[in-house]
């Protein structure tokens, strides 16, 4: 957990590299913020990636990689409270079937059904945290939305202000060793921040535009869906049946958001 709190570490800092070299070439002006809305970059930034970063891994630390994913996808609950307070978002039938579909479906997905117990309050506490943190993403990136800025910017400045804050807990050295080896080194550093953080929330944060955050939320829970599917075709994991049926519950449950647009 250790190790991988630094690597998030290492792809924040590189995310922000890359999103800033690309806005400045790209167009200065989606670099231009206003003081008064620094709040929104601080919240996706710190209070939500950070946050979420260092509860998750402890959770994994605490328990296992199966237990916390599942408790970090109940973010989609916590999206939909905190939209319907906040943006007079509706808590509909539907929606709730879908979070309960797609909860289910990252449960068995994940292998924790039938399979884990003995889990601390401790592990359960972080799990709840970082599921909390990974909410707080879309409603600070909705506000961020409303004033105008582009799913570029925010993304930006939301890796930003995370990097900035990760340095104050980094192994800095540890860091630069990992990265400066050798030049293959800084390559994956910049691959890793462009892949797997800069592409997903610039595409998440866009999304924001066109649906709901509670929405988008649990259409996010396909994330460990994909990730079970490639580990079956690049490191031939065989599949058991719960997964199988974990898989077309996450399916189903966007689904359903699809087929009742309007709730």
């Amino acid at each position: 957990a250790m190790l991988s709190s630094k690597l998030y570490k290492l792809t924040t800092g590189s995310a922000a590299l890359v999103m800033l070299l690309y806005l400045f070439l790209k167009d200065k002006r989606l670099l231009k913020i206003k003081p008064a809305h620094l709040w929104c970059f601080f919240g996706s930034g710190v209070c939500s990636l950070v946050f979420f970063c260092l509860c998750y891994f402890e959770a994994i630390r605490l328990s296992s990689m199966s237990v916390a994913a599942v408790l970090l996808y109940l973010a989609p609950v916590f999206v939909m409270l905190m939209s319907a307070f906040l943006f007079k978002d509706k808590i509909t039938f539907t929606k709730v079937l879908a979070i309960l579909f797609s909860v289910l479906g990252c449960a068995l997905v994940s292998g924790i059904v039938g399979g884990v117990s003995n889990v601390s309050f401790a592990a359960v506490l972080y799990g709840v945290g970082s599921g909390f943190g990974y909410a707080l993403y879309s409603i600070f990136s909705k506000y961020a939305l409303k004033y105008g800025y582009s799913s570029l910017t925010i993304t930006t400045y939301t890796f930003l202000f995370a990097f900035l804050a990760l340095v104050f807990v980094a192994d800095l050295d540890l860091v630069g060793e990992v990265v400066f080896k050798n030049v293959s080194g800084v390559g994956l550093s910049l691959l890793t921040g462009v892949v797997t953080a800069v592409f997903p929330y610039v595409l998440y944060t866009k999304g924001l535009e066109y649906v709901q955050a509670g929405k988008a939320s649990v259409i996010a829970s396909v994330e460990p869906v994909c990730a079970t599917v490639l580990s079956v075709l690049i490191y031939k994991e065989v599949l058991g049946f719960l997964q199988v049926v974990g898989i077309l519950f996450v399916i189903f449950s966007i689904v359903l958001l699809e087929l009742f647009k309007k709730d």
